[in-house]
C-alpha cells in the first residue's frame, strides 16, 4: 500500500546520502488541500504533511511552490491556540510540534519561533517533557532533537533547556 509517511521519510534519508530520486511518488498523493497517507484516507494526517515538508525542503522547494503553500496553509489552519498541533495518530502534542519546527522552519520562522517558545514553556523543572501527567523519554528526545535542530539554524536558544532535558 503506498504510504506518504514512508515515502517522504525514504526520500529525504536518501537525499541525505546523495541517492537522486524524484518526488513522483510523494506528487501522486496530493488533494485539494493537502497530502494523503495513503489511498481512501479519511481524515488526513498532520505528520506526513510535515515530514513531505521536510522532502520539499530537501528537493529545493522554495516557500512559493504550491505544493508547499497548500501544505503550509493547511499546517497553519491546524494549529491550536499556544502555537502547538496534534496528530490523529498521536496523543501528545510534543512528537508533531517537534516536526514541525524541523520541517517547517525554512518556510515559516516565526511560526516556529512560536512553537519553540510554546515547547521551552512545557519543560518540567527537572528538565523533562511530558503530555500526560508525567515525563516520558519519547517526549524528551522529540523536544530535545527539535531544540538542538533550531539552535544549529543559528536561532537563539539557551542551552540551559537543552542541558537540563540532557541531564534528565
Amino acid at each position: 500500500v503506498p504510504d506518504g509517511d514512508d515515502t517522504s521519510i525514504g526520500y529525504s534519508l536518501l537525499h541525505t546520502f546523495g541517492r537522486k530520486t524524484d518526488l513522483d511518488a510523494i506528487l501522486a498523493l496530493e488533494e485539494e488541500k493537502w497530502f494523503r497517507c495513503y489511498p481512501l484516507e479519511l481524515q488526513p494526517s498532520l505528520d506526513v504533511n510535515i515530514h513531505i515538508l521536510g522532502a520539499f525542503h530537501r528537493a529545493g522547494y522554495p516557500g512559493t511552490h504550491t505544493a508547499v503553500s497548500k501544505i503550509m496553509n493547511w499546517v497553519r489552519e491546524r494549529m491550536q491556540p499556544g502555537h502547538f498541533w496534534i496528530d490523529k495518530w498521536h496523543v501528545s502534542p510534543f512528537y508533531t510540534t517537534a516536526h514541525v519546527i524541523i520541517h517547517c522552519h525554512p518556510f515559516d520562522k516565526e511560526m516556529c519561533r512560536a512553537a519553540v517558545e510554546w515547547m521551552l514553556g512545557r519543560q518540567n523543572q527537572d528538565g523533562s517533557w511530558g503530555f500526560c501527567g508525567f515525563p516520558t523519554a519519547e517526549e524528551t528526545a522529540y523536544c530535545l532533537q527539535a531544540l538542538s535542530i533550531w539552535r544549529k539554524l543559528g536561532n537563539k536558544l539557551d542551552r540551559e533547556s537543552i542541558q537540563r532535558g540532557k541531564d534528565w
